[in-house]
């Protein structure tokens, strides 16, 4: 095997230069159709498919504020899709760090419930009111017990999933009941009626 010679680049310093060349390629490439697509929007504001197409494609990029402002701009002229939402929401609570204000995002569950009424959508809604309770805000237990009883009020009798709420229901229940027996004796009445409510809501299924 021969000596390498120093003035010659070296195979992996060159691999890492293309590498790295390419990355940057990628980004402006990334970055001259976001332009484009911006510019689609601003001229055609009615352009649903030219939205959620900059929307995922801010989302590549992990441009946090123009990505906030790009959903802003569609809910505008579209109600957004339950996955849409649900994308827009779970962005935001990945960013949510303890001591960090929770409010925006029950605001966005609220704006995503009043443009659809879709299960998914009140799952993570309640599972994120019940996360709530982990962190210590205030008044979370009755705050969560009125997300669950409106998740019930209105999806509670789907027939493909509202099963699933009652679940929730009754296993957040239990747990606040283990919990706090001496302090809330009304919980084991609440899982007796979501046992027999979830129960008839089942026998009405053919």
């Amino acid at each position: 095997m021969y000596p390498e010679d120093p003035d010659e680049p070296s195979l992996s310093s060159s691999s890492s230069e293309d590498g790295d060349d390419d990355g940057q390629e990628d980004m402006e490439n990334l970055e001259a159709e976001i332009a484009e697509v911006s510019q689609q929007v601003e001229t055609n504001p009615y352009l649903y498919d030219a939205h959620t197409r900059l929307i995922t494609l801010l989302r590549k990029a992990s441009e946090l504020d123009r990505l906030r402002a790009a959903r802003e701009r569609m809910s505008q002229h579209f109600p957004l899709t339950p996955e849409l939402w649900l994308e827009w929401i779970k962005d935001e609570m990945s960013l949510l760090t303890d001591g960090n204000d929770r409010e925006p995002v029950y605001k966005l569950f609220k704006r995503a419930l009043a443009d659809y009424q879709n299960v998914d959508v009140w799952l993570e809604y309640c599972q994120f009111a019940i996360g709530g309770m982990a962190v210590g805000e205030a008044n979370q237990l009755d705050r969560t017990r009125a997300v669950l009883e409106e998740a019930l009020a209105n999806q509670g009798l789907n027939f493909r999933q509202g099963a699933l709420l009652f679940e929730v229901y009754r296993e957040f229940e239990i747990i606040c009941y283990a919990q706090l027996q001496s302090e809330a004796p009304s919980s084991s009445l609440i899982v007796f009626r979501l046992d027999q409510t979830s129960a008839n809501t089942l026998d009405t299924k053919p």
